[in-house]
């Protein structure tokens, strides 16, 4: 472990200054009684880069003793979810750090890994200049509106929920005060748990918001006050894991949905983004009142991608420029030019950066949406391979689901008739992977496979399903896949709903 300690680019925590930092993270460890009879022979870390919403799973092996290593890409310090097996924990990261971890299976089964165990360290050792923060970050918590918001929001009026959230709010800054005045902690650990709490109550305030819209209850003038005491111009606030829950009903909620609903005529997309953006940015004034931070800037970098999916260069740049007036934070400037080259190229931007993973097209002015990708070389690629074998010289669009998936069986169920009218196509066919993880129940599976009548359905090893995480970058299913007849990759996010027009495309071709 020492060695692999030593190898770290950096061997002080990162300071504000120094926040946003490219550099990559290690983490190391053994796990003492480790066997493939457990069940599984990789880690699994989930480093999803939550300020442009991209998926990014990372598999790394565990060899025959136990030991493993993880590397990690990173843009800044994060709270990363590692898996074992069906077990999962947080742990805190830093560009060019590296942690070292050692602990038995047994100890980590029965502490439900080491949530349920008051001293951490006995059963965990972990080693490096970030161990210290990441036991106190196991030991120090904050007060949460948590599953307590479920029961209420249905009953409290608003003036209720409010009078609660700003109780918590209250606890929560005495805690603070008092673990400061104490030493006990290191101020990283404080300011990490107490953004954690302030965006996670953030997310529970925007939920009941849209719980109470879509009732049609009208909110009193002032609710989203609390909102004024959230870290939203302190970029440490993505560190926490409750950023990602906070971002998606920042972004998605009653205020921003007034500027969705206007009607739009013939103008072309990239102007009637940029009168979106002008509503919302006066939305976030009125409404919440709010003036322009970091976390509403995110917003914008978070929907780039999906902007700029049906647009020519020309037009995606000149949008881009436009939007990026609006955007003062460099380090998110960066970002949103990075995913303009990821799908376009620029000469003048030097070298492409797709941020790891399975490349994005570069479009430039072609006017096909769906352009043949070779799969990159490796272990990844060489699994999925071997499933499509069986389909070469079809079109294949590939369906990663579970039998525990709602929405997954939905989709299923709703597409059935289009598929048996399909089912003897000559030009492409219909698949389907899954794994225990996501379909646990065997008997259910193939219950299911049979009413639906899925022909082509691939029951493989969760191991092997993680690596199909990792080499299309998606952490949630349902998840589909667009393959030519060479076995290239059209859309390695693919949407459901361009089923039939994607048809119509193979017809064309």
């Amino acid at each position: 472990m020492d060695d692999e300690l030593n190898k770290a680019s950096r061997k002080t925590l990162l300071s504000k200054d120094d926040f946003f930092t490219k550099d990559t993270a290690r983490l190391v460890g053994y796990i003492a009684g480790y066997g493939t009879d457990l069940g599984f022979a990789n880690v699994l870390l989930n480093a999803t880069n939550d300020l442009t919403n991209e998926a990014r799973p990372l598999v790394s092996s565990i060899d025959s003793i136990g030991r493993f290593t993880c590397s990690i890409p990173m843009n800044h310090p994060s709270m990363v979810t590692i898996s074992f097996g069906e077990k999962f924990m947080p742990i805190y990261l830093e560009p060019g750090q590296t942690l070292a971890m050692s602990f038995g299976w047994k100890d980590c089964v029965r502490t439900n890994c080491f949530r349920d165990v008051k001293e951490v360290d006995r059963v965990l050792l972990l080693q490096g200049p970030l161990a210290r923060l990441n036991y106190e970050l196991k030991e120090f918590q904050l007060k949460t509106m948590g599953y307590r918001h479920y029961w209420i929001k249905d009953r409290y009026s608003p003036e209720e929920y409010l009078s609660a959230m700003d109780s918590i709010f209250d606890e929560n800054n005495a805690r603070v005060k008092e673990a400061l005045a104490s030493g006990k902690y290191l101020e990283k650990t404080i300011e990490i748990r107490n953004n954690e709490a302030l965006m996670a109550n953030g997310h529970y305030l925007l939920d009941y918001a849209s719980q109470r819209d879509t009732k049609g209850i009208t909110l009193p003038r002032g609710f989203y006050h609390s909102l004024e005491q959230l870290p939203l111009n302190d970029p440490s606030c993505i560190v926490s894991s409750s950023f990602k829950m906070f971002i998606n009903r920042f972004e998605l909620n009653p205020v921003v949905l007034k500027a969705h609903r206007v009607e739009y005529g013939e103008s072309p997309r990239s102007k009637k983004y940029l009168e979106e953006w002008i509503r919302k940015d006066s939305l976030l004034k009125s409404d919440f009142n709010l003036s322009n931070n970091f976390c509403y800037e995110v917003t914008k970098i978070r929907k780039l991608s999906s902007e700029l999916e049906f647009m020519q260069k020309r037009e995606a740049y000149d949008y881009f420029y436009a939007l990026q007036a609006g955007i003062k934070h460099p380090f998110l400037k960066q970002e949103g030019f990075r995913i303009l080259a990821s799908l376009f190229g620029n000469n003048d931007l030097g070298d492409k950066n797709t941020d790891g993973g399975f490349s994005l097209p570069e479009n430039a002015d072609e006017e096909s949406r769906w352009l043949p990708r070779s799969l990159p070389e490796g272990l990844d690629a060489d699994i999925f391979s071997k499933l499509m074998a069986g389909h070469k010289g079809k079109y294949v669009f590939v369906d990663f689901w579970g039998t525990s998936c709602g929405p997954c069986r939905g989709d299923i169920n709703s597409s059935k008739e289009m598929r048996e009218q399909c089912s003897d196509s000559p030009d492409f066919d219909f698949v389907f992977v899954t794994c225990k993880d996501w379909s646990p129940n065997k008997k259910v599976y193939d219950d299911y496979v049979k009413e639906q009548n899925l022909k082509h359905s691939y029951f493989i090893s969760d191991d092997d399903f993680k690596s199909m995480m990792q080499l299309f970058r998606f952490t949630g299913i349902p998840h589909y896949v667009f393959i030519d007849p060479d076995g290239n990759v059209l859309d390695a996010n693919f949407i459901r709903l361009d089923f039939e027009e994607a048809i119509k495309w193979i017809q064309e071709q």
